[in-house]
């Protein structure tokens, strides 16, 4: 009997041991949870850091330069029978900060010519640099911001950027419209006959 006292009166000490704990604050089993879960957050983190940084560098000591044309050579160009690769992006563009460094790294490895076609007069500007915008909010776009509407169907409701695209007989023959990997990239390009490697 008197035992099961002991292992009673031995429960209730832990339990007013474990309330006191919690008024005073936190148990040592949360304490431990929420260290554990801190230190899985900041490993995530830092992976997570570290591939935005390195996609950032990834390529940036590569040797390329880019074609630059206006929108009137890439009309031409799109007009010839000849296909041609046309990268639609602007400078201060956060996913085109990422992808240019992309494309150079594989424009050098494969001798390709990129002709980068920047997006940044193609919209009105205020003084402060931001767009301007009609009654019906939408954009307002520079005669040469129509000229690249006009161009072809896939641009009729806008655009966004990066854009790498293929042109050729008129029409754009291929591309992908968003930030994209490598290997996307690459799939683009084998498909269109820029690269020849199996």
């Amino acid at each position: 009997m008197e035992k099961k006292s002991n292992v009673k009166e031995t429960k209730k000490k832990d339990e007013k041991v474990e309330k006191t704990e919690t008024k005073k604050g936190l148990t040592k089993e949360t304490k431990s949870m929420i260290f554990n879960s801190i230190g899985v957050i900041a490993v995530v983190l830092l992976v997570l850091g570290f591939a935005y940084w390195t996609s950032l560098s990834y390529g940036q000591n590569v040797d390329y330069e880019f074609t630059y044309i206006d929108v009137d050579k890439y009309i031409s160009y799109m007009k010839d029978s000849e296909a041609r690769i046309i990268y639609v992006a602007k400078p201060d563009c956060t996913f085109c900060q990422q992808e240019t460094p992309i494309i150079k790294r594989i424009a050098s490895k494969y001798n390709l010519t990129i002709n980068y076609l920047d997006t940044t007069d193609f919209l009105e500007h205020d003084d402060e640099g931001n767009v301007k915008y009609d009654e019906e909010g939408n954009a307002i776009k520079t005669e040469t911001g129509k000229k690249f509407v006009a161009s072809a169907e896939e641009y009729k409701d806008g655009w966004g950027t990066p854009n790498t695209i293929i042109v050729k007989d008129g029409k754009i023959v291929d591309g992908v419209y968003q930030y994209v990997p490598e290997s996307d990239l690459m799939t683009l390009f084998k498909n269109n006959g820029f690269i020849n490697e199996k």
